[in-house]
């Protein structure tokens, strides 16, 4: 604060003053709850992270007010996940508004309206002859507006626009302290599905609860609170939108949550890898790697009220035994299932973090490492794992955005997170060979899983469907091949076979990855290790108000009055803050492989002065003998100037093939064979290292080929 009113030339105000400056930048107070076993909570409500969301100039304008379906979808918003828990309304028929919830008196009978497909077409559901209404039948709202009568939400809206803002919530558990082994918390976020995913980063999303005394169970019964049947946010909340500069009606539901594997069993009532059927999704055995019958909310709620309907403890193990739902505690009860518009089997996203980089991933790089790092440290052993680090650091990946030390993968893999493993896979098929011949089919394809899951750069929805279920098959038999105990005991290697029918339904998996909320579990730490513990829930909950407001205090809002929001506009104070964009200048250096010509061409840096470099440019020549396309020097050198190079490119020589063609010394220095064949990488997760889908296509089936 110091520097902000220094670089200002402002007098610097007294600590009575910052204190209140706190509390007016604390805009959401936590709110004190009480589970049903008398646990306090303190809660930062729903409807009012909802209201401070229209209330955001920047943020309301942006929002999705209806579907914005798309056959390749890059948004939450435009998948049919979206559409589907999600859609419109309310819609104009003639002069009339209709509402869901309304009754329409039509020809053929009565209908009650469910939902609205665009602008000219309603659902409704139609009475039967048991006077109960069914079915799923659309009409076009043109000519003459048929009578019908309000419903609740059409009462409840008085003419007001209705918006449809669905709520994602992520939950997790939270170390209290720095070495994350003790002193756990159970933390809640949310975050907005009807934004850009650009409003999904630590900036905007929303802190909403933690608590070290309830677990997940109580964190979730006194937050879902506002999302009960008879709350605001379901039957429609009042707020004022900033865009339009009017009232509107609010209704918001569950969407999905956000949470690792084991949580997600948890909220799904699924005992996991203990029961014989342990998929959250379908019913498979244990150890099948296909789809079975799905699950749904409706079956499983039957299962619980027979094992509650018994005392026989035998009886209940039976069941879970025969179905996979776990036997529920008494006084227990899990608040997700209580919902009357989420269905948990259908509405909890395989988290691709924990499945893909901490699943098969993780279990390679374990495996691998036991090659490489010996137990006992001999002369011979620490001559190779100097060799290991000499080859490892020079991959040119390894000079990129991610850094792994070259120490951490030969000797402590166990000590790497998610992200350094999503990292490692997208150098690992360049890498490993060297050590794991055996495994070489497996660690690419699961490279190329790696890069289909994350990367979103892609043109046809059903092609890359079609090819992540390939790679998603290739990985499960090469794991069962290779690792077959991992296979049979670890549901992530089932969860695979899963992995398409969600991309299609949900859209790119990589925007429900917990990266994000996860990252914020540090800003959660900070406050409980910096509290006096006496009431952690409430300060920090308070704590992280005042983070949020200040967030939105450097976005223009106006939340603690004029003055200090011009203080924002000071180039001294957004120069301290970051809250513009630096413009990177490109370093390049000569013997780097680059791009130029606005990503068209890649060239090879022969010397380099102050604005000009010399390139001497690659050319596609073929493929290599694991599908990739291969590229050589042609004679041409192009004169530059560096302004004109796009970016780096990832760019290795084509070291291995049938056998090992290129040279280890024993000092760790590669000798590369007369092959004078490169790879540009096509596992790295820019866009511009991307293959087309062909490629892709060869470099999976050759993979899975080679599974003998």
């Amino acid at each position: 604060m110091w520097a902000i009113f220094e670089a200002a030339e402002l007098e610097v105000p007294s600590l009575y003053s910052i204190l209140l400056l706190r509390q007016k930048l604390n805009l959401i107070r936590g709110q004190k709850r009480e589970t049903h076993s008398k646990i306090e909570i303190y809660v930062r409500p729903l409807p009012e992270l909802v209201k401070r969301v229209f209330a955001d100039l920047q943020m309301s304008a942006e929002i999705r007010r209806v579907p914005q379906f798309s056959d390749n979808p890059k948004e939450m918003f435009e998948s049919p996940a979206f559409a589907k828990f999600a859609p419109k309304l309310s819609g104009t028929w003639g002069q009339a508004r209709l509402y869901r919830g309304d009754i329409m008196y039509l020809q053929g009978g009565t209908g009650k309206v469910i939902h609205f497909k665009g602008e000219q077409t309603v659902v409704y559901q139609f009475r039967n002859y048991g006077n109960q209404f069914c079915g799923d039948y659309q009409a076009e709202m043109s000519g003459p507006t048929p009578r019908f009568r309000r419903g609740p939400l059409s009462l409840r809206a008085d003419g007001k626009d209705v918006v449809n803002f669905p709520i994602v919530l992520s939950t997790d558990e939270t170390s209290g302290n720095k070495t994350k082994r003790y002193n756990k918390f159970e933390s809640m976020f949310a975050i907005w599905p009807a934004l850009p995913k650009k409003f999904h980063t630590s900036n905007f999303i929303n802190f909403v609860s933690t608590s070290h005394e309830g677990d997940w169970r109580d964190v979730a019964e006194v937050v879902l609170q506002d999302l009960s049947e008879d709350s605001d946010l379901t039957l429609g909340l009042t707020v004022w939108d900033a865009s339009t500069k009017s009232y509107i009606l609010v209704v918001s539901a569950l969407f999905s949550v956000m949470a690792d594997n084991p949580r997600h069993y948890q909220i799904c009532n699924v005992a996991g890898a203990r029961a014989c059927y342990n998929g959250r999704i379908c019913y498979a055995p244990k150890g099948q790697l296909k789809a079975a019958n799905p699950r749904n909310l409706t079956e499983t709620l039957r299962i619980i009220d027979d094992m509650n309907a018994t005392d026989n403890l035998a009886a209940k193990r039976r069941l879970r035994e025969a179905t996979g739902i776990t036997v529920p505690v008494p006084n227990e009860d899990n608040p997700y299932l209580q919902l009357s518009n989420f269905d948990p089997h259908k509405q909890t996203t395989i988290d691709i973090l924990h499945t893909s980089s901490l699943g098969p991933i993780k279990y390679l790089a374990n495996s691998s490492k036991l090659i490489y790092a010996k137990k006992k440290p001999t002369l011979a052993s620490k001559s190779l794992q100097k060799r290991v680090g000499s080859l490892f650091t020079f991959l040119s990946a390894y000079r990129g955005p991610h850094s792994i030390a070259a120490i951490i993968i030969m000797k402590h893999v166990g000590s790497m997170n998610g992200k350094d493993f999503k990292a490692l896979a997208q150098i690992s098929p360049f890498f490993y060979p060297w050590f794991d011949w055996e495994n070489r089919w497996l660690w690419i394809a699961l490279g190329a899983m790696n890069k289909l899951l994350y990367d979103t750069h892609f043109e046809h929805r059903q092609n890359r469907a079609t090819l992540i279920q390939n790679v998603a098959t290739a990985v499960q038999a090469l794991v069962h091949q290779n690792f077959p105990e991992k296979a049979h005991e670890h549901t992530k290697i089932h969860l695979l076979c899963h992995l398409s029918e969600q991309f299609l339904f949900w859209g790119p998996l990589s925007m429900y990855a917990v990266e994000v909320p996860e990252h914020m579990n540090g800003d959660v730490r900070h406050c409980l290790c910096h509290g006096n513990r006496h009431c952690t829930s409430r300060d920090t909950a308070d704590g992280l108000a005042v983070v949020e407001g200040v967030a939105e205090l450097m976005r223009g809002g106006v939340v603690c009055g004029h003055e200090l929001t011009e203080l924002t506009k000071h180039k001294g104070v957004r120069r301290i803050l970051k809250l513009d964009e630096q413009e990177s200048r490109k370093k390049v250096f000569a013997n780097q492989f680059v791009f130029f010509e606005d990503w068209k061409k890649i060239g090879f840096v022969k010397s380099k002065d102050e604005a000009v470099i010399v390139v001497q440019e690659l050319v596609r020549c073929g493929v290599n003998c694991w599908g990739a396309p291969t590229y050589q020097f042609d004679a041409k050198h192009h004169d530059i100037d560096v302004l004109a190079v796009s970016g780096m490119a990832d760019v290795l020589h084509d070291c291995w093939g049938d056998t090992l063609k290129c040279n280890w010394e024993s000092d760790g220095k590669i000798t590369h064979d007369s092959r004078t064949l490169f790879v540009l990488n096509p596992f790295r997760l820019e866009e511009h290292h991307s293959c087309s889908d062909q490629e892709m296509w060869n470099i999976i089936q050759i993979a899975l080929a080679n599974n003998k």
